[in-house]
């Protein structure tokens, strides 16, 4: 499966295989004929982190193992909700500080933990997380980051690309934007994870629209920016309204921004 999906994440590879966790540079070192009650896989692009931001990750008791797709953006406000008992070999990667919330409010219940751990996340992300005897898997509420399975003879595959799942027999399913989807002795379930409920909104006064959507819009790109550890930003610019203003705001918090624009010769595009 990593094999058909390695572009993803060319730069380090990881599996978690009966309580055991195995990290290369390279793929092939990885490879193994062994029966595995529970296997999770993760291939890295390497953004920021070093030899210690290779998934998968553990927790401190050796209980939990996680892989993580996505961002939590408001991970710093998560890892100051963590006790002094934890130890953290990156305070700045988000999914470690997943994996230790996690870890914070697990006592035997995987299921229940996440539940209550994705009701905490701002972000974009799919994670699987396993204590040895059950795998938990959530997508985020708005189904940014994607993630597909497959049921087998009692058996769960998943992956967060199609390709990845084409060997196995069965149909290719995904799973739906907030749910959760847990894998245990006792079978296969769909749970609900985090449900956005759309506010009522009151507002007929023009002006107080516009300051109203002024002030989500930039908390929402505050937010996104926070915890960064890069020394510029890149976004897709289409010189449109919603573009140009998200690009002004980056810009106001202090960013060195660069745009990207993909065209196509003849293109009205």
């Amino acid at each position: 499966m990593l094999q058909k999906t390695e572009h993803r994440g060319p730069d380090a590879h990881g599996l978690y295989i009966d309580g055991e966790i195995w990290r290369s540079r390279e793929l092939s070192d990885l490879e193994s004929s062994e029966m595995a009650n529970v296997c999770l896989g993760h291939s890295r692009l390497s953004i920021v982190g070093g030899e210690d931001a290779i998934q998968p990750f553990r927790s401190c008791d050796v209980s939990l193992s996680l892989v993580h797709n996505g961002e939590i953006y408001n991970y710093q406000e998560l890892g100051g909700l963590l006790g002094k008992n934890h130890t953290i070999a990156d305070e700045d990667n988000d999914s470690e500080i997943l994996l230790h919330l996690i870890e914070e409010i697990y006592d035997g219940d995987l299921l229940r933990a996440v539940q209550s751990v994705v009701k905490m996340l701002n972000g974009m992300y799919s994670f699987a997380v396993t204590d040895g005897d059950e795998v938990v898997i959530a997508r985020d509420p708005i189904g940014i980051k994607p993630i597909y399975y497959v049921e087998e003879d009692g058996s769960l595959y998943f992956c967060s690309e199609k390709k990845g799942l084409y060997d196995v027999e069965g149909e290719i399913r995904r799973i739906p934007p907030g749910k959760i989807l847990s894998a245990n002795k006792e079978g296969i379930s769909m749970q609900q994870g985090v449900r956005i409920e759309r506010p009522q909104i009151d507002i007929t006064d023009p002006d107080e629209a516009v300051t109203s959507y002024k002030d989500a819009l930039t908390d929402t790109v505050e937010r996104m920016l926070r915890g960064l550890s890069v020394d510029k930003v890149g976004m897709i610019f289409s010189g449109g309204v919603d573009s140009v203003l998200i690009a002004k705001l980056i810009s106001d918090f202090g960013w060195n921004l660069r745009c990207y624009c993909v065209g196509k010769k003849g293109s009205e595009d």
